[in-house]
């Protein structure tokens, strides 16, 4: 004999859905099973959904927070300034580089609002280094042009 709950869990399709469960909550009391001898309409009854409530706008925010770019801090901008190190302008890509490690440790101290500073001080210097690496090659191929490093 299969037996319900008397309620169906609905899983959310999106993270916005998922309520925060409060920590000050108890244990999660198990319904009784009903005696379905005493009601023959008892598999005739209509399964509610749980509501979820709806998430606080910090929750939501934090959430949002966490997903954009800017504050995820990943591997891709320390990549970007170990590539500027290497081929482009080396004391700039050494300072976006420290800027991302350093943006990292406060992510994971869990100071996001320093993370978010260093991590757009880190994308200003691998754009000064881009900046200044192709003006410094630029000028470096002028000055062999005028040399006639490049003559037949």
């Amino acid at each position: 004999m299969d037996r319900t709950l008397g309620r169906v869990l609905v899983m959310p399709t999106e993270p916005e859905q998922v309520a925060p469960i409060p920590e000050d909550s108890g244990p999660i009391a198990e319904p009784q099973p009903s005696d379905q001898s005493s009601s023959p309409d008892a598999a005739d009854q209509s399964v509610q959904p749980t509501q979820f409530a709806q998430p606080t706008q910090s929750a939501r925010s934090a959430r949002s927070a966490a997903r954009r770019p800017d504050v995820m801090l990943g591997v891709g901008l320390l990549w970007w300034s170990i590539m500027v190190t290497a081929l482009c302008f080396l004391p700039l890509g050494l300072a976006a580089a420290a800027f991302c490690l350093r943006a990292a440790r406060a992510a994971e101290g869990g100071d996001q609002d320093r993370a978010q500073r260093s991590w757009r001080a880190a994308r200003r210097w691998v754009v000064a280094a881009i900046v200044v690496g192709l003006l410094v090659d630029l000028l470096i191929l002028a000055v062999l042009l005028l040399l006639g490093a490049f003559a037949p």
